[in-house]
Formats: structure tokens, C-alpha cells, sequence
């Protein structure tokens, strides 16, 4: 389907939306999964996964709250190679899926995308 933008500002809300999320999980080119996994590999040298167990400094909750957000759409738009990733650095910090399931403060681990992008976590917010 092939329209002009001014057709697609014509078309209801709904619509818009569906149309914009078609190519969604559309492959990267090398050049630019290979910058984003770098980048993703940054930010996850630096994150604390276990930083919602932790009770304390707000200012540092909210720091990892915000890299736990940019972790989560890097995953999102890397897919499966973004998410191997993940778990490679998760294990160096005992973070497994079956750790997850023994911890008490993760009674609600699950993760939620909002339509524009942002990263919920369902636990933080008792959304799910």
C-alpha cells in the first residue's frame, strides 16, 4: 500500500497507528545493528540488574530505572541478537530467568512496551 503523507494525515487515528507499526520488526542493516549493539553493550556494562530489590538512594534507582528504559528499546529494536546479548551480561550478574522466578521483589517481572516506545516495568509501576 503505497499513499502520500498527506493521505496518511487523513486517515483516522487508529489507522495511523496501524500503518506506522507495519515495519516494526523490520532487520537492521549491518552497519547500523552493529552501532546499536555497541551501544546497548555500553549501556549494559554499566547497569545494576538488580537495582529494583534494592531499597536506598532514589536518585540511583531512577538512574538505573532510565538505563533499564534504553536497555529495553535497544532489545526491542535488535531482537533476538539484542536479547542474547542481555542475558550474556545478565548471567555475569546472576540475573537468570530462574533467579528471577526465587526473588520475592520480582513478584510481577514482566515487561510492557507503550505505544509510543516507552519501556514499562510492570513490577515498578503494578501495571500487569
Amino acid at each position: 500500500m503505497k499513499i502520500s503523507f498527506r493521505q496518511f494525515l487523513e486517515l483516522d487515528k487508529e489507522t495511523q497507528i496501524k500503518l506506522g507499526n507495519m515495519n516494526v520488526n523490520e532487520e537492521l542493516n549491518k552497519s547500523v545493528k552493529k552501532k546499536k549493539m555497541d551501544e546497548l553493550e555500553v549501556l549494559l556494562k554499566k547497569h545494576d540488574f538488580w537495582y529494583q530489590g534494592i531499597s536506598g538512594d532514589y536518585r540511583e534507582w531512577k538512574k538505573q530505572n532510565e538505563n533499564a528504559q534504553e536497555i529495553m528499546k535497544l532489545r526491542v529494536l535488535i531482537g533476538k541478537d539484542g536479547d542474547a546479548l542481555f542475558w550474556q551480561y545478565g548471567k555475569k550478574q546472576n540475573y537468570t530467568e530462574a533467579k528471577l522466578k526465587e526473588n520475592p521483589h520480582n513478584h510481577k517481572t514482566q515487561e510492557k512496551i507503550n505505544e509510543d516506545g516507552s519501556f514499562i516495568n510492570c513490577y515498578s509501576y503494578n501495571l500487569c
